[in-house]
């Protein structure tokens, strides 16, 4: 319409139109043929100014909608030509397929590679965790060969306790008297020693010292003492000068006379 109002019949319910200059100003829909009172208030409210002479009229006729008898296939081509249409959407779903097929062969080829190149990595690391386990073998068995050197160079550096002890029992073995105490730490001696009733103190300092190893020997006062005899003194050489009489081990083995059943400390030794 140019201008006016009308009202249709639809496929359900009803609705009423206004039209100006060519343009649907407003619509309404009615599930059931509008009253009149229903009509006024769709013409006073929305049917615009192509309306304002009818506001006051009543419900026009109704009117049957010229497209209630045709096809729904005739209306899909609004534009009017649904072919083309429908064409077009096939291509872009083409294109969008082949866009995705590329795409996803893209991503499958740097997947193949990424692969490939933690599958080499990993052959690397292998082989490396091998030649290092070969390395730290070699290392800690040469670390074990130090520390063996290391003992070897301390005890040719340092007189060695069982010597000390050998050389006590060859000065003091017949003082009568029992070593509690040793701590040899590098040159230096420190001893506490239990007397016999008939042994003096100063007969004690003259015979270690008659061995020409133990030099500035003194009798120190120490607390917690238990009533030894606390001596200090220091080691001139790694070793005594060599003494005619018994062989090393069965004055080793005479040592042990001198000694208690308690432990004693030599150094970081036990």
């Amino acid at each position: 319409m140019a201008n006016g109002v009308r009202l249709l019949r639809c496929l359900e319910g009803f609705e009423g139109q206004a039209w100006h200059d060519g343009w649907l100003q407003s619509s309404r829909w009615w599930p059931q043929l509008p009253s009149e009172q229903e009509w006024r208030l769709f013409m006073h409210a929305g049917a615009g100014s192509g309306a304002e002479a009818a506001q006051d009229e009543p419900c026009p006729e109704v009117q049957e909608a010229a497209w209630l008898d045709r096809p729904w296939l005739a209306l899909q081509g609004m534009e009017g030509d649904a072919g083309a249409a429908l064409g077009l959407e096939r291509r872009l779903v083409t294109l969008g397929a082949l866009a995705l097929v590329v795409c996803t062969a893209a991503v499958a080829r740097q997947a193949w590679d990424v692969s490939q190149a933690v599958g080499r990595r990993q052959a690397e690391i292998a082989v490396l965790r091998e030649s290092a386990a070969a390395l730290l073998a070699s290392r800690d068995q040469a670390m074990a060969s130090a520390a063996q050197a290391r003992q070897l160079a301390a005890w040719l550096t340092e007189p060695l306790p069982i010597e000390v002890i050998v050389h006590l029992h060859d000065v003091l073995g017949k003082s009568n008297v029992q070593l509690k105490e040793m701590d040899l730490t590098g040159s230096k001696l420190r001893l506490g020693l239990q007397l016999a009733p008939q042994a003096t103190r100063s007969a004690i300092v003259r015979d270690l010292q008659s061995g020409n190893w133990f030099k500035n020997v003194a009798e120190v006062r120490a607390e917690n003492s238990s009533g030894l005899m606390v001596l200090e003194m220091v080691l001139d050489g790694l070793r005594p000068a060599p003494r005619s009489g018994k062989p090393a081990s069965q004055a080793a083995a005479a040592a042990s006379d001198l000694l208690p059943d308690s432990a004693f400390s030599a150094g970081g030794r036990k």
